[in-house]
């Protein structure tokens, strides 16, 4: 798992291109609980709860993992509020296509299929396949 240090340097790294996303597709409120105008943006985050990469922490009931911090880090540094919603990952891109969310914060592949309906900030982590075994194997 990646250092605190590493994922805000990811975080910060991935900011450009990430605002740009959030304030393209937020339609976030601009009132306070108390109904009054604070200048806050609330943004509404789907994630399916995936450990190590987007979850919500049942400890502190608030969104972390490597893409979790990455989004708080750059909430806080926009000032934006966070509200979570946890949903099926095959139901993530309709969350938001139906209104129902503003980002996907979680592992997702960027394919062709995807892009055809969402926008995407930059590839940061690609996860290949492999298999190991012993050099002595007959398989």
């Amino acid at each position: 798992m990646f250092q605190r240090r590493t994922k805000f340097a990811l975080a910060t790294a991935s900011l450009a291109a990430a605002s740009l996303l959030l304030s393209a597709c937020a339609t976030g409120a601009t009132t306070g609980s108390d109904g009054s105008e604070d200048g806050t943006r609330t943004i509404r985050v789907a994630t399916s709860n995936d450990a190590p990469f987007s979850y919500v922490d049942e400890a502190t009931d608030e969104l972390t993992g490597i893409d979790g911090d990455m989004m708080m880090a750059m909430a806080d540094q926009l000032g934006w509020n966070i509200e979570v919603t946890v949903t099926d990952f095959s139901t993530l891109p309709q969350t938001i296509l139906s209104n129902k969310a503003d980002i996907i914060v979680d592992a997702m592949y960027v394919t062709d299929e995807r892009k055809k309906k969402l926008a995407f900030t930059d590839t940061w982590y690609y996860q290949g396949e492999g298999m190991l075994v012993p050099a002595d194997s007959t398989l």
